[in-house]
């Protein structure tokens, strides 16, 4: 589809009340690992379902173990340093490197 995460197409699953800590994270998602890992299997007429984890910035940076605003690699989406993002972007000398799944798992082994 053109446009998956619109209104149309998304269904909201769950919402969580309460503060951004990783305790209360964890204690809320847990629950929903094993249905989560069932659902990215299925189709549905032959559509494959995506589940997007979605939230502010401070939830995912929390759930992605991101170290926020101040850290280093503040973005969500890529690797770049924090000095080079006052850098406009046709003039960093090179492009950052982009954010994988398992290079957060990796960091988090460090």
């Amino acid at each position: 589809t053109v446009h998956p995460n619109s209104v149309r197409n998304t269904v909201l699953v769950a919402v969580f009340k309460a503060g951004d800590s990783i305790i209360n994270l964890d204690t809320a998602l847990s629950q929903y690992k094993e249905q989560v890992t069932e659902v990215q299997g299925m189709k549905w007429r032959d559509w494959k379902l995506r589940l997007f984890f979605t939230g502010d910035y401070e939830y995912i940076c929390v759930t992605y173990g991101i170290s926020g605003a101040s850290g280093r690699h503040c973005c969500v989406w890529c690797l770049i340093d924090s000095a080079d993002l006052k850098t406009p972007p046709d003039q960093r000398k090179k492009q950052p490197e982009l954010r994988t799944l398992q290079g957060m798992k990796d960091d988090h082994k460090r």
